[in-house]
């Protein structure tokens, strides 16, 4: 049975990821294992890896459209003796490309990274050979993508939207358009908000649909000759976020006014929400049990059976929440994103602070928490002498008695 490529997508993250910043809860810098942390400095093009086992880093710099299959310059001196003298040493190494260079996925093993070198081009660096090995494409699927996984994808024509269901060599095995300039208007916003626009079975795509009745989330099945059916019911205000648990078998959906979750074969008992505010983001817990959404400032949580949320805090950084594993984090808004809470589902209402701000000369640029749910790492800029910017990157274990760690000072 195909497998959806689906990324755990926590909160508004995407702007995080489309900079080549650090990542926040969505994960796409860390390698699997936890280890390896992939990202783009402020302001720079060049892809930087680091280890934080054991500080090992790289720094990958564009030096143009070399082909990796024909051409030595990749090679240099042997990594080994590199970092035989200094294994905190940076060290560099050439890629393809011109512009910004951009991390897009792990291999499953953690060994190699995918990343974009220019528009039409990808490339793949390893991190166990301290080399980038292939050039690809940018519709070429990584080496270690199966060829049943599916993925969707979206293309703006003049007016109108398409929206593609396809495998990793660029097959498409459904595609659905968009005319109404209202549907164009909400598939713009919300193809970026980390809706499940595809069941984690692969089985059904969601999309919303306008009419004379109103608005109505669709589904309709990936393969076969299926008709679209109505999931919700017909209203005057679009969804702009929807959110499958992990089994397909729940869904939550947000719109101007409510928010809504509920079996998916069995919507008519959907329970209801009020909402205050109409740009909200949620996550499901893993086992499909809670529901945790951030309106403004405010933390709810909400156990999938009952009609009344918890308030867990109404101090939650919007863009820094997010669930790892079974358990909910988030950092405060009104001092620091760094001071780090961790609910117990048992007693939501009396978060508990794990991690606490080390008192920044400067607010910190972006905070991730590692896919295990070790480590907390965070950007801070400090100054030099000469009132030159130094970014750093700190970290501190997720555990009692740990301090704030130096991992990195990014020197002109």
């Amino acid at each position: 049975m195909p497998v959806a490529v689906v990324a755990a997508i926590f909160l508004a993250s995407h702007a995080a990821s489309a900079n080549g910043g650090l990542d926040t809860f969505s994960g796409v810098g860390w390698s699997p294992d936890s280890e390896w942390l992939g990202f783009n400095w402020p302001e720079k093009n060049e892809l930087f890896f680091i280890s934080l086992k054991t500080k090992r880093s790289y720094l990958l710099k564009p030096v143009g459209a070399v082909d990796v299959d024909v051409t030595d310059v990749y090679s240099g001196e042997s990594p080994s003796k590199t970092l035989e003298r200094d294994p905190r040493k940076t060290r560099l190494v050439p890629s393809p490309g011109y512009g910004k260079l951009q991390l897009q996925d792990w291999s499953p093993d953690s060994s190699a990274a995918l990343y974009q070198t220019d528009r039409d081009h990808r490339a793949i660096f390893s991190i166990v050979e301290a080399a980038v090995k292939q050039r690809l494409d940018a519709s070429a699927p990584a080496p270690w993508a199966k060829p049943d996984e599916l993925r969707v994808t979206f293309e703006l024509i003049t007016t109108r939207y398409r929206m593609r269901v396809q495998r990793p060599d660029d097959t498409v095995v459904k595609e659905i358009s968009f005319d109404d300039p209202r549907e164009v208007r909400q598939i713009g916003t919300v193809r970026y908000r980390g809706a499940s626009f595809l069941s984690p079975d692969a089985q059904f795509v969601f999309y919303p649909r306008v009419s004379r009745a109103g608005w109505q989330l669709m589904r309709e099945p990936v393969r076969g000759d299926g008709k679209p059916e109505p999931v919700t019911s017909p209203s005057p205000t679009a969804p702009y976020e929807w959110k499958l648990t992990t089994d397909g078998r729940s869904l939550a959906v947000a719109d101007n006014e409510s928010l809504r979750l509920g079996a998916l074969d069995q919507w008519a008992g959907a329970q209801s929400v009020p909402l205050g505010n109409r740009s909200i983001t949620m996550a499901w817990s893993p086992d499909g049990q809670f529901l945790a959404y951030n309106d403004r400032q405010s933390l709810f949580l909400l156990k999938r059976g009952s009609d009344k949320p918890v308030l867990v805090s109404d101090s939650c950084a919007p863009r820094f929440w997010g669930w790892r594993g079974t358990k909910l984090y988030f950092g405060q808004a009104l001092t620091d994103p760094t001071n780090l809470f961790e609910v117990d589902l048992d007693r939501p209402t009396e978060p508990k602070q794990i991690v606490k701000a080390r008192g920044w000369e400067t607010a910190p640029r972006e905070i991730s928490v590692s896919p295990d749910g070790t480590r907390l790492v965070c950007m801070v800029i400090d100054f030099d002498g000469e009132g030159r910017p130094l970014p750093q990157l700190w970290k501190i274990d997720l555990r009692p008695g740990t301090e704030w760690e130096l991992l990195y000072t990014l020197r002109p």
